[in-house]
């Protein structure tokens, strides 16, 4: 099983920028900026800010990384981040979907403007088509999550670990606050996925990424 750490991926990036192909990362929307051993996008109104990075990834394959909220949500109740995996080819600039992927999104939403957005703290997957056409495929409530989270402060990091099955499309999505359980979702593809890229996407707040 294939494990990335984001952090350190993206954290390679403050090093001399020479030692990188041009086609190996970029930040193609939002204000994004590395400091320390975190990644941090600052801009709070923007509803489609990425980074991505070349990583190639088949079979299982295991996301881990902390995320911290920083600032945004409070003017409309709405924030959210996510990971693109499976990335064939990630959008050179502002896009909706990214390539043929799978989007992994976690999301605040007090009033959602669709039915099938469960208020609160949720978990979508998105199958991305094309860099402007991307489809809900399964939603879940993450409302027992969301109460105890709740009780934190807001610096808390609050870790990430997501792993998912490229043949089966099996994705297990970790409780961040029970050790050992996790939540089941479901990818639609009909073959085994491969991708060549993971993209790191944030909306409508500004958030801190870390390992």
């Amino acid at each position: 099983m294939k494990k990335i750490v984001l952090t350190i991926l993206f954290v390679m990036l403050v090093l001399p920028l020479g030692l990188f192909a041009a086609d190996d990362y970029g930040f193609t929307y939002g204000d994004w900026e590395i400091m320390g051993n975190r990644v941090y996008q600052n801009d709070v109104e923007t509803g489609i800010a990425k980074a991505w990075l070349a990583y190639p990834q088949k079979g299982v394959v295991e996301y881990n990384f902390n995320v911290k909220f920083e600032d945004g949500f409070f003017d409309d109740g709405h924030a959210g981040f996510g990971l693109h995996i499976f990335v064939d080819k990630p959008a050179k600039g502002f896009s909706w979907g990214e390539g043929k992927s799978y989007l992994m999104w976690l999301n605040y939403d007090e009033n959602p403007a669709s039915k099938d957005i469960p208020s609160g703290l949720s978990a979508q997957v998105y199958r991305s088509d094309a860099n402007w056409k991307m489809e809900l495929i399964e939603s879940v409530s993450l409302a027992a999550i969301e109460k105890v989270l709740m009780k934190y402060p807001a610096s808390t990091k609050v870790p990430i670990k997501i792993i998912a099955d490229g043949r089966t499309g099996l994705v297990k999505l970790y409780d961040p606050v029970t050790a050992g359980m996790f939540y089941t979702l479901k990818l639609d593809n009909k073959k085994s996925l491969t991708g060549d890229y993971v993209t790191l996407r944030t909306n409508s707040g500004a958030f801190s990424f870390g390992y």
